[in-house]
């Protein structure tokens, strides 16, 4: 009879390793996790101990906002409610509040439905701390402008630096983590429970190979955007190197169910806004040449156009 009930799973027994060593299955997903925040520690240009992986971003939010809440401060959210992730709006919304006049700033790098980029993170304003939600910037060519701002970046790995879904990373600045240290506490407790093994080792195995960066990148000139506008069709964020861009129709073009029909996988449809969104991919390794997908961006547009007339 097994000592421990937890080995009743067959996946906690201890298995041979490379080394032929008897390794548990906690040691090896402790061994996978640092490995993986040392590569992604030298490709982002961060001490690998500031990295934490977590399920995803909202768990990355709900950990840090543990943290915060902990330290008897609240999270006030910059610029516009509508620029953040729906989700995160009512929480955003409901710790308006500021306690003995300290916050921490909440931060959308870049909004997902207009495309915007809000660098305000970079200039404190008041705040102890800053949040940044980078979910639409890491692994495009604003990561560094993202990292490198000494603030609490949470963001998803599965879109522009594409790892493994299900899997989230906190990067936790050495500043902050002396401030406010109760963020540090709840990430560690976080970190300390049963992780997946399967998705660390697919991040680490993707990371090796290396074409996990999004090197797409849009760079519309003034003349693309006149010409959409005579189209009745309005370029309102997105080209200035990110590989997004976000357009506005005119009203009265046409039956709106038939062009989300039409729209091509690169596109979604945010009806309330008015507003589609274009991203595009070309992965490839971190100091890949960047690939214009303007072309593709002109083309999309163009299939647009035609839909409206249908």
């Amino acid at each position: 009879m097994p000592n421990d009930p937890a080995s009743i799973n067959p996946s906690l027994n201890p298995f041979l390793s490379r080394d032929r060593s008897r390794e548990s299955y906690y040691g090896h997903t402790s061994r996978s996790r640092s490995a993986l925040a040392d590569m992604l520690g030298h490709d982002l240009g961060v001490d690998s101990n500031c990295i934490h992986f977590v399920p995803n971003t909202s768990t990355a939010l709900a950990v840090v906002l543990g943290g915060i809440m902990a330290e008897n401060l609240r999270l006030r959210g910059a610029g516009p409610l509508w620029r953040h992730y729906g989700p995160y709006q009512g929480v955003v919304r409901s710790m308006e509040e500021v306690l003995n006049g300290r916050w921490v700033g909440f931060h959308t790098h870049v909004a997902p439905v207009d495309v915007s980029v809000d660098n305000s993170f970079r200039e404190p304003g008041g705040a102890t701390a800053s949040v940044v939600d980078g979910a639409q910037s890491l692994g495009t060519s604003l990561t560094e402008e993202l990292v490198s701002s000494g603030t609490v970046v949470i963001a998803p790995l599965h879109k522009h630096l594409a790892l493994a879904p299900g899997l989230g990373i906190v990067i936790l600045d050495a500043v902050t983590e002396q401030q406010l240290p109760s963020i540090a506490s709840f990430l560690s407790l976080t970190e300390g429970g049963c992780p997946s093994l399967d998705l660390l080792e697919q991040a680490l195995d993707r990371m090796r190979r290396g074409k996990v960066w999004n090197k797409a990148q849009l760079l519309f000139s003034q003349d693309l955007v006149d010409w959409a506008a005579a189209e009745g069709l309005e370029i309102v964020g997105g080209g200035g190197g990110l590989p997004m861009a976000a357009v506005k129709m005119s009203r009265g073009g046409g039956d709106a169910n038939v062009m989300v029909r039409e729209l091509p996988p690169s596109a979604k449809y945010f009806r309330r806004q008015g507003i589609i969104r274009y991203s595009y991919s070309s992965l490839g390794c971190k100091d890949d040449s960047w690939v214009d997908a303007t072309e593709a961006f002109c083309r999309d547009l163009e299939g647009l156009i035609r839909c409206r007339e249908c």
